[in-house]
């Protein structure tokens, strides 16, 4: 937990990183929908390409994963950057202040959460921290996370959106996610979870 914590707060941490799936996790999942429930997930990524024009894969890019803790919903953002790649020390967020969401002109600015309990490691995005599949050496990379607590309303409304735009606003630099360059299950994912955690449809096209 502290070593996550750390993480966080220094704007990131060098690690060896898996390539992520989605993936919906919880601990104590038959009660999601109450409010003592608690769901995850993992690996929901946003971005396709880096700010450069490279296309983004495996650990690396953007990631937002839905979760739902103890009544609340949330968000936890992190940003991961090759440490091998070219000026990735000038790509990095740092701290991470604010989400910018636009949905289908519907604007809200969410400030980053400061629940202690969301630090914990079950709760970082990628799935693990290990050298990666097949027979490629690990991969290095810069770890950024912050957790966002959003409304319900908020969520359902990024998940029907037919224009999404996304902006992580860091002390550092800002990441603009939009148009073409949200990946194509990123809100599919979104509604996989909100179905998940209540039982009932999103109402998404």
């Amino acid at each position: 937990m502290l070593i996550a914590a750390l993480c966080s707060a220094l704007g990131g941490c060098v690690q060896t990183l898996d390539p992520p799936g989605f993936r919906i996790v919880g601990s104590d999942p038959q009660s999601t929908a109450a409010p003592s429930g608690i769901l995850l997930s993992q690996g929901n990524r946003l971005s396709l390409k880096a700010p450069t024009g490279e296309i983004e894969t495996g650990g690396l890019g953007v990631f937002i994963n839905p979760a739902y803790v103890l009544g609340g919903w949330y968000l936890m953002v992190e940003h991961v950057v090759g440490a091998e790649v070219r000026n990735a020390y000038f790509r990095r967020l740092n701290a991470v202040q604010t989400l910018e969401i636009n949905a289908d002109g519907e604007v809200f600015i969410i400030q980053p959460s400061d629940l202690g309990h969301l630090s914990r490691p079950y709760l970082m995005a990628s799935p693990g921290v290990g050298p990666m599949v097949g027979d490629r050496q690990p991969s290095v990379a810069y770890r950024e996370m912050a957790t966002f607590r959003l409304s319900e309303l908020q969520l359902t409304a990024m998940i029907k959106a037919s224009r999404l735009a996304i902006t992580v606003v860091g002390s550092a630099v800002r990441l603009d996610v939009g148009g073409n360059n949200v990946a194509g299950n990123f809100q599919r994912n979104l509604d996989r979870f909100y179905t998940r955690a209540t039982g009932r449809a999103s109402g998404a096209g």
